[in-house]
């Protein structure tokens, strides 16, 4: 295994990033990081001349297993990285459409007009989720998030979590809420989601990066795989 290792990282290093195979090469990144072999992977990584966008992508999910395996030396070394060269992480946006109108939410968004009646609605959200036994993943949350606080305040505040609330606070009951995010739901909001789904007795539609999330009942269309 370390041989093959070895012949790997000398394949990546030699490979322009022009390569047929390149995008094969850097998906090995995320095998070998879903494999928990994080050390190995984030070596790769540092031995490659110029990553592109595929390869930060890659590596700031591989990054999410370093936190929950509580390894922040890490975290924070990936996220000197990314500030030395220039990388910043698209930030999450959320937009739902009400009476024709389009309501765009950034995480931790206080610029709309109903701001404080939406967090009032997170607070009771979440003191609901609270009593059935959730608890959040705060492996999700941003790596800037140095506390358990901060990191539980960030997940409460994802772009779609408000433009969730805003759309319980708006549409009639019964009517589907529909949302459209930039980026892929973290595992965090793609639980929370199901459960506001039960608890609230709503269907909501969620169109990601990855694919559309149809939740009902406590589960989504997707099962899980995303």
């Amino acid at each position: 295994m370390s041989q093959l290792k070895e012949i790997h990282a000398q394949t990546l290093r030699s490979t322009s990033t022009q390569h047929p195979h390149t995008l094969f090469l850097h998906t090995r990144i995320l095998h070998f990081s879903s494999s928990h072999d994080l050390d190995y992977a984030f070596r790769l990584f540092t031995q490659i001349e110029y990553p592109n966008s595929f390869v930060w992508n890659t590596l700031i999910q591989a990054c999410a297993l370093y936190a929950a395996a509580n390894r922040w030396n890490e975290v924070g070394l990936l996220r000197k990285m990314m500030t030395d060269k220039g990388v910043r992480k698209e930030p999450g946006c959320s937009s739902i459409e009400i009476d024709g109108v389009d309501h765009e939410f950034f995480a931790g968004d206080t610029s709309h007009s109903q701001t404080k009646d939406i967090y009032q609605l997170l607070d009771v959200i979440e003191d609901r989720l609270g009593s059935i036994g959730y608890c959040p993943d705060v492996s999700q949350a941003p790596m800037v998030d140095e506390t358990i606080d901060g990191k539980q305040q960030s997940l409460r505040l994802h772009s779609e979590r408000l433009a969730i609330a805003f759309g319980l606070l708006n549409l009639k009951p019964g009517v589907p809420i529909r949302v459209l995010k930039n980026l892929r739901v973290c595992d965090d909001c793609h639980n929370v989601t199901k459960l506001i789904s039960k608890m609230y007795n709503v269907d909501i539609i969620v169109r990601d990066r990855a694919r559309f999330h149809h939740f009902r009942d406590g589960s989504c269309s997707c099962m899980d795989y995303w």
